[in-house]
């Protein structure tokens, strides 16, 4: 680029605060102003530029109606060009005043989930992006003047590789994974459990059809037991969970109802009861699946996508697997459903279950407890009626919950192959279409035609550009193929097509092989194979 840009630098000593710049800018005393930043598309930068004024912080660093002036991006934005970003200046800082001193300061990157500083605030240690011009204006869309600096967009090709040959790969990563488990001497943990039931009817692995899956099933089962006796806690925070306390029972209720035929022989032998005696194995399940599932009827949570996990694990299936072992012991099955409806949008949230009847309309604080407890209301629906997850605005990555809704579908097939929930299905659909619009053109991050996920205007999304989404969001836990696959919705297989036709669909598996070595991540990648057959 010949043109002059301004780059703030790191500090020499690695901490998180960088070089700033400090200037005067006129404001119109009486309207509404804006500051525009100008910026070069083609740059990839994690730091961040805070902008105060008068000594107060424009935006704010994380989750607000207002970003800071720049969050960085994790790949060009707009390739070949420039681009702007525009803030609002409060008029509680601007009104009867012409002039404002201002301040750009640069740190380094953040981690949102960070509980410490430390874990937070990361050390800037690279220059910022070049600033390229700063523009105050009262009309709301950045003026012509700011606009001079254009660039041209280039032509991006479609990518050439990889292709089917990652497959290869993905079931051999797959392969290691089930032997591992298959040939282990400990109790398994849930999500284990859950991926050798899933396994046991994947042709190409060592767990096709293989009977000691039930045994090692069983093993899993009674050791929870045992810690259930102990503590119930330590099986509702179960710490092989992705998030403890959101699953509760549901992966090991869903395994046991996968693999029904290989624990059913074992289900009346009776077991040692820590509290003395003994207790027949079924009994031993049911108490301790009900146990978890009313707990987690008290600690549901209110943001959509996490509503969706609870309600579908924590609830509806640990309920599904007591009517399995004791059809009578179970909540009905259309009662246990409405938590699904509810989390999926199609009935108004009732929130936490009261313990003497009745409903909170509300759920507790994050940790659980009634501190900080939210209250919704008698009318809230956790999706729009659009098809948008409710939150406190557009969301962007954390509204991509086809994953999960396809897991609430699944979970309420009768048996393999039945079709699940009629109302899921097409709400799942619903959603799915409504986010097709916050898809657009963009090149990957090697320059690769793409379509990327809208996410600058998501209030809940920290970083820039979205990753690359056709019909579904790549996940740890599912293909971008998953729902295209299951439900055949012409919308989506021609998402999807066009996904092909960009080859864009292999490099998502090579994206989800290495976003983790986990288990979490190898379950999601079981099923791949079969969708690429049937796709």
């Amino acid at each position: 680029m010949a043109e002059p840009a301004r780059r703030l630098l790191p500090p020499g000593d690695k901490s998180w605060r960088g070089g700033s710049v400090s200037f005067d800018i006129a404001v119109d005393p009486k309207a509404q102003n804006y500051v525009t930043l100008t910026l070069w598309g083609g740059e990839e930068n994690h730091n961040r530029l805070i902008l105060s004024c008068n000594g107060k912080q424009i935006g704010t660093r994380h989750l607000g109606d207002t970003d800071l002036l720049d969050i960085g991006s994790v790949a060009p934005m707009a390739a070949g060009r420039f681009f702007h970003n525009t803030s609002p200046l409060p008029l509680s800082l601007t009104r009867g005043k012409d002039k404002l001193a201002c301040r750009i300061d640069s740190t380094g990157t953040i981690w949102p989930y960070g509980l410490t500083f430390e874990q937070f605030q990361k050390p800037m240690v690279a220059p910022a992006r070049g600033m390229y011009a700063l523009t105050v204006h009262t009309d709301p869309f950045v003026p012509a003047g700011a606009l001079e600096r254009k660039g041209g967009a280039p032509a991006p090709k479609v990518r050439p590789a990889p292709g089917a040959e990652v497959l290869a790969a993905l079931k051999d990563r797959v392969g290691r994974t089930v032997d591992d488990l298959l040939a282990a001497d400990r109790p398994l943990r849930q999500p284990e459990m859950l991926f050798l039931a899933n396994a046991h009817d994947v042709a190409w692995t060592h767990a096709y059809r293989n009977p000691a899956i039930g045994r090692k099933l069983v093993r899993a089962m009674d050791d929870y037991f045992l810690l259930y006796r102990a503590d119930m806690q330590k099986v509702i925070r179960d710490p092989s969970t992705y998030n403890p306390s959101w699953f509760g029972l549901g992966q090991a209720a869903w395994a046991l109802m996968l693999r029904e035929e290989l624990v059913k022989p074992f289900l009346d032998e009776r077991i040692a009861d820590p509290k003395g005696g003994t207790i027949a194995r079924r009994d031993a399940w049911v108490e301790m699946l009900a146990g978890v599932r009313d707990w987690q009827r008290t600690h549901r949570r209110y943001y959509t996508n996490q509503s969706m996990i609870v309600d579908t694990y924590g609830i509806y299936l640990a309920n599904r697997g007591i009517a399995m072992l004791a059809p009578a012991r179970a909540m009905p099955e259309q009662d246990a459903r409405r938590y699904l409806y509810e989390a999926a949008g199609l009935e108004p949230w009732r929130g936490d279950d009261l313990p003497g009847g009745g409903h909170r309309y509300g759920a507790g604080g994050p940790d659980g407890t009634d501190k900080g407890a939210y209250k919704l209301g008698q009318h809230y629906y956790q999706v729009t009626a659009k098809g948008l997850t409710r939150e406190l605005g557009y969301v962007g990555n954390y509204g991509e919950v086809l994953d999960w809704l396809a897991a609430m579908y699944e979970a309420t097939r009768p048996h393999a192959g039945q079709p699940g929930d009629p109302k899921i299905l097409a709400q799942l659909l619903k959603i799915a279409h409504a986010r097709a619009p916050f898809r657009y053109p963009l090149a990957d991050a090697d320059g690769y035609r793409a379509m990327a996920l809208e996410s600058v205007v998501g209030w809940r999304d920290v970083k820039y550009p979205g990753d690359v989404v056709y019909a579904q969001r790549p996940s740890w836990d599912a293909s971008v193929l998953e729902v295209a696959a299951m439900t055949r919705d012409p919308a989506l297989v021609a998402y999807a097509q066009q996904m092909f036709e960009d080859n864009q669909f292999f490099q998502s598996v090579v994206g989800q092989m290495n976003s983790a070595g986990s288990l979490r991540v190898t379950a999601g990648l079981l099923p791949v194979p079969g969708q690429y057959e049937r796709s």
